[in-house]
């Protein structure tokens, strides 16, 4: 596996950490475990969590052996995404898209779409409770700008 970081932009290629670095936010754990997987090979997945490791000084790698050590391997890659400051870890993108496992709505959380959604409807309540409409800031403009042309409308 070919290893190509820029130093100036702290950017490291490697598919299985851009899409886990990508995922880790909208799909549950489990999913992102079963995907890669399947969709990357075991070494893959080895030399991704050594890439990982060194790339974040503040943590120290885990050795894992025997069966089931791609999995757990998984589960130390998704646990330093999800809990290391985002600033400390390189951005990683993907070279061959046609790498990346395909995500359907199976996949998808849910639960974490649902609260999504709640969150923007609160946030809409808030700016129609608390924001100007159009034709409120318009009839109080034209109010003022009739006050300062002297156009007012005597009422007898």
């Amino acid at each position: 596996m070919d290893i190509v970081k820029c130093n100036n932009c702290n950017i490291v290629i490697c598919e299985l950490l851009a899409f886990v670095q990508n995922k880790a936010d909208v799909m549950d754990e489990d999913s992102i475990l079963r995907l890669c997987s399947t969709a990357f090979t075991t070494d893959e997945i080895t030399q991704a969590k050594k890439l990982l490791f060194e790339s974040v000084q503040t943590i120290t790698r885990k050795k894992r052996k025997g069966e089931g050590k791609s999995k757990r391997d998984m589960e130390d890659i998704l646990c330093v995404i999800k809990e290391t400051d985002p600033d400390l870890i390189p951005i990683f993108v993907a070279r061959d898209l046609h790498r990346l496992p395909p995500v359907t709505f199976d996949h998808v959380d849910a639960t974490r779409l649902l609260k999504d959604i709640i969150k923007l409807q609160d946030n809409v309540l808030f700016i129609k409770e608390n924001y100007a409409t159009k034709e409120m800031v318009l009839s109080r403009t034209s109010g003022m700008y009739e006050k300062e042309r002297g156009c007012y409308t005597r009422q007898f």
